[in-house]
Order: structure tokens, then C-alpha cells, then sequence
């Protein structure tokens, strides 16, 4: 049986994020994480300031963000959202990717949360590999089209990335 590949996911995620930013309404550009609440430091890769701060364990610039190699935002990224997801043994690699990026946008308790909501269970790989793989992505996606839907500012971009993410065997 294959396991989700974090190569894989991470080249879809590579597309969709891009390079730095420092819109002042995204909250990921505070190191603070909201809009208006410390420094304005923006994002790179599509790592948000609060989390290049705590992976630094320090405070952080605008240059230090800029500065951001794209190897060490793939360690964050490993680090911090495919291995706290359990992605490694996803068995289908669509519902990892498509994981994998909820993971990204809303942090790993946000995207356990939407899972957990969706399958109606609590966040287990286990328990989310022993289901239908097809209607588990479809369901996974509605969810967050419906989440991207509330937020005016942002949903026509977060719906186009989701675009990107196509189910597969």
C-alpha cells in the first residue's frame, strides 16, 4: 500500500503560495496574527509571520521574512503541518495534499477541527483511511469552499486555490 509523499503535496502547495507579501488586512502578516496587533512583517513561501517567529524563537523583521530560504520554509513546513497531520500514512495522496494545504491556511488545530467536523469523528489518519477516499476529499472541499465563501475580502482566491486540488486513486 503507498503512503502520502511530502514532495508531492509540498509542489502543489509551492504553486498556490507564492513568493513575499505584506497585504495589511491578512493576519498571517502580523507577527501577532492580527490585523493591526504588532508588526507588520508579511509572508514568504506562504509561511505566516507568527509561525517564522516561533520557529526562529525570536522576533522577527520584514527582512527576516524576505530573507526566507525556500529550504527552510520546507523545514517549517514538514515540521510544523505535514508531520503534526500524521500525513505520512495517508493512504490516498489527494486527501493528503488536499489536507495538507487546510493544514497550512488554518494552522494544525484549525485543520483537525475542520476535519474532525467534516467526518464527524475526532482528527485520526487511521480513521480517516478506513473511509471512502473519494467522498472524504469531495466533503473535505465543500467544507472549506463554504469557509472560503464567508470571508468577501479573500474567498475568490482561496476558492481558485482549491482548484488545484483534484481527486485521484
Amino acid at each position: 500500500m503507498c503512503m502520502a509523499n511530502f514532495e508531492i503535496a509540498q509542489n502543489i502547495v509551492k504553486k498556490i503560495e507564492g513568493g513575499y507579501q505584506n497585504l495589511k488586512n491578512d493576519p498571517g502578516n502580523w507577527d501577532s496574527g492580527k490585523v493591526g496587533v504588532g508588526n507588520l512583517i508579511g509572508t514568504k513561501y506562504g509561511i505566516s509571520a507568527p509561525t517564522l517567529k516561533m520557529y526562529l524563537g525570536r522576533s522577527i523583521t520584514p527582512e527576516d521574512m524576505k530573507n526566507l530560504s525556500y529550504e527552510t520554509a520546507l523545514d517549517i513546513y514538514k515540521k510544523y503541518y505535514w508531520n503534526p497531520m500524521g500525513l505520512d500514512i495517508m493512504v490516498n495522496q489527494s486527501v493528503a495534499n488536499l489536507i495538507y494545504q487546510t493544514a497550512v491556511h488554518f494552522g494544525v488545530r484549525g485543520a483537525k477541527k475542520i476535519i474532525s467536523e467534516v467526518v464527524n469523528h475526532p482528527y485520526s489518519v487511521d480513521y480517516l483511511n478506513r473511509l471512502n477516499q473519494e467522498k472524504l476529499f469531495n466533503d473535505i472541499k465543500t467544507k472549506l469552499i463554504n469557509i472560503y465563501s464567508k470571508n468577501p475580502t479573500f474567498a475568490k482566491g482561496f476558492i481558485n486555490r482549491l482548484n488545484n486540488f483534484v481527486f485521484s486513486l
